[in-house]
């Protein structure tokens, strides 16, 4: 799963470029403190 996403999130930004880029890292942020609430 963690690796789907990352490949998710690579294409993603390969895609948009660093336009989304700050996005991106800030819904990573969410993501991991919600995959940490599911551990």
């Amino acid at each position: 799963c963690i690796t789907d996403m990352d490949k998710m999130v690579i294409v993603g930004d390969n895609s948009f470029g660093e336009q989304k880029s700050r996005h991106r890292c800030r819904r990573k942020k969410h993501d991991v403190r919600m995959l940490d609430a599911l551990r």
